[in-house]
């Protein structure tokens, strides 16, 4: 029971930490820099790197 619940959580960050690419991606599109990171997508990435790593 537990490990599925980690296999589902594990899923679900996944496809976050996914789409985690897309506002950072809108803010090198509109700004055409790519000097500052979007601090939206460092933090879901943050975020799930941490899941993932517990």
């Amino acid at each position: 029971m537990l490990m599925k619940i980690f296999q589902v959580l594990t899923t679900i960050v996944g496809i976050v930490m996914s789409i985690g690419y897309f506002p950072q991606a809108r803010k090198f599109y509109k700004t055409k820099s790519a000097e500052n990171i979007s601090l939206t997508t460092f933090t879901i990435f943050a975020i799930g790197t941490a899941i993932w790593t517990v």
